[in-house]
This record gives C-alpha cells, structure tokens and sequence, in this order.
C-alpha cells in the first residue's frame, strides 16, 4: 500500500495496517454492491482501501491500529475507507462507534481465477463482510481510545509530525468556532 502503519514492541514488528488512496482491490473495485454504495455518496467523496492487516500477539493492536489509520485517513481527505470485515474487526469498529456500510459477503468470484483458491479458507472460516467506514469521526474517536491502549503507544517520524499538526490545527478550529464573539469597538 501507498501507506503503511506499523506498531512496534521493542525491535519486533508485532503489527501493521495499509492504506490507499482508491479501490485496487478487485473484492471492492469488481463488486457491484460497493460501486451501488459509492455511487450513493455525495459526488466527491474520497474512498480509499485498508490494505493489508496484521497483528501478532497484540490484541491492543487492534483497536489502535484501526483508529490511527481512520484518523489519518481523515486528514487526507479520505472520507470513507472500504475494508474487508471478519468478526474481530467488525465486532471493534462497532465497538469504538464508527459508521460503517455494509455491502455484503465478500464475493470469490470477484478475485482473479488464479488468486482464488489463495483465499477460499478465509471466506469459508470467517464470513468476511465488505463494508465502508466514515471517517468524519475518527479524530474523536482516537482521542477517546483508553489510556491502557494509548500510553504504549508513540508516533514517530513524518507520522508524528503529520499527525501533531493536523490534531493540533484541529483543536484550534474547535476552540476558535467555540470561542464568543470578539466584542465590537
């Protein structure tokens, strides 16, 4: 992916989440339902595609990585993220209280005949759900994350610094819309 979010504990990699831009998956860029679901939308409106998605033995990782991406993805613009949903994801995404579209059961016959058989047992195991998250939420909602998640967790790099000026411009225009009215002279 265009992006990748990682979380790290020590030296070792125990996680990481994708995002693009558009729909380059053919799960979502070949289904009809999603393209129906789009086509809903305001004209304009910017979906992008949770890439990959892997966590290893970090089950806080979840959470996180799922309102950090949809948090970044809403200060670039991306309105809505298409993702692949099984039960552990759809179960947290409910639970931190995004909005979320669901267009169904993922369809195999969507995937290139050669890539197929690659993801037969994910289908059948999980039941995996195409859906479409909102991001108009995701700064909220990462800010209410618990501290338990939270605390463990530091931002570095071009992430740290886009993320602190996009939060830290974001308060501002809360405070400078909540403020009263400049008295007149």
């Amino acid at each position: 992916p265009k992006r990748l979010f990682v979380i790290k504990h020590g030296e070792q990699y125990v996680g990481c989440m994708g995002l693009h831009d558009g729909l380059t998956a053919d799960m979502f860029s070949k289904d009809a339902r999603v393209k129906t679901m789009i086509d809903s939308y305001h004209p304009g409106t910017r979906v992008g595609e949770q890439g990959v998605f892997v966590i290893e033995h970090f089950c806080p990782g979840v959470p996180l990585l799922i309102a950090l991406v949809s948090e970044y993805a809403h200060y670039c613009g991306i309105q809505k993220i298409a993702y692949a949903a099984i039960d552990v994801s759809r179960k947290t995404i409910d639970r931190l209280g995004y909005r979320v579209d669901v267009c169904g059961v993922v369809d195999l016959d969507t995937f290139p005949v050669s890539e197929r058989p690659n993801y037969v047992r994910w289908h059948t195991m999980h039941n995996p759900l195409l859906c479409i998250l909102d991001t108009t939420d995701a700064p909220r909602i990462a800010s209410e994350l618990p501290p338990s998640i939270t605390r463990r967790v530091r931002l570095s790099g071009k992430l740290y610094t886009t993320m602190t000026h996009c939060r830290l411009n974001t308060s501002l225009r809360a405070v400078a819309k909540n403020a009263p009215p400049a008295p007149r002279s």
